[in-house]
């Protein structure tokens, strides 16, 4: 069962977080090109995929933590915490020793990725230690965070976030791990927090976990697409402005 955002709210306000609007922190291409150019050898990720990810996480003006899942080299979380302040709060979740073995679930394009070892994308399985991540992360300038190593299922139901969580990034391919990213974080993400789902146009378990755990979940919600291209959700009612 899901925990209303109202009661998280009002959780971490006895703790002494009130959850407050942040002013947006305006990001220009130029900002975003430098990016790509100091952590390109850290993300799978091509320039305008990258950029656009980092476009869409500078949108987000409440408070709180960010937490990665699936996070190889640590590019996409170092350049999160360039546009989102050192003064947040980072949690980088990875097994860092590869992806798991796809399942039929996954989709025959999952299948294949994993039959293919000598792949442009196959990247020895997503395999890498976690000190590139902890290089990517000190080389930008974020002064909390912390690497958890191990399979989401030992390391994600025992965790609780410091504060309400901002921007949730999930890129973890498969439903398995997806599914267990979504149960364990989803009910943390603040109201006006985002779910980045990295992977929802090009793994058939990855969004088949997006599907199955938004329809149980008894908050509102919604899914969009940012720049036509990157696939978003976003936690809350919709705010009328005129």
């Amino acid at each position: 069962m899901s925990v209303p955002s109202r009661l998280i709210r009002a959780a971490f306000k006895r703790c002494g977080v009130d959850i407050q609007r942040l002013p947006r922190r305006p990001i220009s291409s130029k900002r975003l090109e430098q990016l790509y150019s100091k952590y390109k050898s850290d993300t799978m990720l091509g320039p305008l995929e990258y950029m656009r990810n980092l476009a869409l996480a500078a949108t987000v003006t409440v408070p709180g933590c960010v937490i990665e899942c699936g996070v190889w080299k640590g590019g996409s979380s170092a350049g999160m915490a360039e546009v989102l302040g050192p003064e947040r709060d980072y949690y980088l979740f990875d097994s860092f020793q590869g992806h798991v073995a796809p399942q039929p679930i996954d989709g025959p394009a999952a299948l294949a990725w994993q039959a293919d070892k000598s792949g442009p994308w196959y990247f020895d399985n997503a395999r890498v230690g976690p000190e590139v991540a902890e290089a990517a992360m000190k080389n930008s300038g974020a002064r909390k965070y912390r690497l958890v190593k191990g399979w989401f299922d030992d390391t994600l139901p025992s965790f609780v976030p410091p504060s309400p969580v901002a921007v949730l990034r999930i890129d973890c391919d498969w439903y398995a791990g997806t599914m267990t990213c979504l149960r364990a974080l989803f009910p943390f993400v603040a109201e006006e927090g985002i779910l980045i789902a990295d992977g929802y146009p090009d793994w058939d378990g990855f969004a088949r976990a997006i599907h199955e755990y938004l329809a149980n979940y008894e908050g509102v919600t919604r899914i969009k697409q940012f720049e036509g291209r990157l696939y978003y959700v976003v936690k809350g009612p919709r705010k009328w402005e005129y």
